[in-house]
């Protein structure tokens, strides 16, 4: 109980293990045995509308005129979840759960061209060679994928091109330049 007198419930309760399991934020990446996939699980709750947070991301204008309003009605129509995490600088991060909006994202991930799929692919590789060495996990996948679908809303279309692979990948290592400057690397689409 908190001192408004509200219930609340704990996020560390909602912790699930599995054996040669890594956990990364709210995830738990389960390394497949010989014969087998490897998987990754989520414990998530539904919520029952879009949040209201995330509004403004589907009115926002786009220089690239991506997302199309397609996609943002799709996205919108989807479900978005809670998930048992709360932020690495918080007081209380037992007590904090994440809006996660995987559902949309994933839809935005499919409707990107091989350009981009090429810059985010680059981007992870240049992440674990150059940035996150020792598997420090200062800068994840998530802040890629958030990088390049900011980028990508914010350039021209015409220039997400194969023969202009390096100048697409250089816009999106400049944002994340900027995050890491700024010590944020904001969600696409909650503001």
């Amino acid at each position: 109980t908190d001192r408004c007198g509200r219930i609340l419930c704990k996020n560390k309760q909602h912790n699930i293990s599995y054996p040669y399991s890594e956990q990364h934020g709210p995830s738990l990446a389960v390394q497949g045995q010989p014969g087998t996939l490897d998987r990754d699980f989520v414990l998530a709750y539904p919520c029952k509308s879009w949040p209201q947070s995330a509004s403004g991301w589907l009115h926002r204008q786009c220089i690239g005129r991506w997302p199309t309003q397609e996609m943002r009605r799709y996205a919108a129509s989807t479900s978005c979840f809670v998930v048992p995490t709360g932020s690495k600088v918080s007081v209380y991060p037992e007590l904090e759960w994440r809006i996660s909006t995987c559902l949309a994202e994933r839809c935005l991930m499919f409707n990107l061209n091989i350009t981009q799929i090429r810059c985010y692919v680059l981007m992870k590789m240049i992440k674990k060679s150059f940035l996150n060495p020792k598997d420090d996990n200062n800068l994840s996948s998530f802040m890629c994928k958030t990088v390049l679908l900011r980028t990508v809303e914010n350039t021209d279309s015409h220039i997400w091109t194969e023969n202009n692979l390096f100048t697409c990948l250089t816009y999106c290592l400049l944002e994340l330049l900027g995050c890491i400057q700024n010590a944020q690397c904001s969600h696409f689409m909650i503001s």
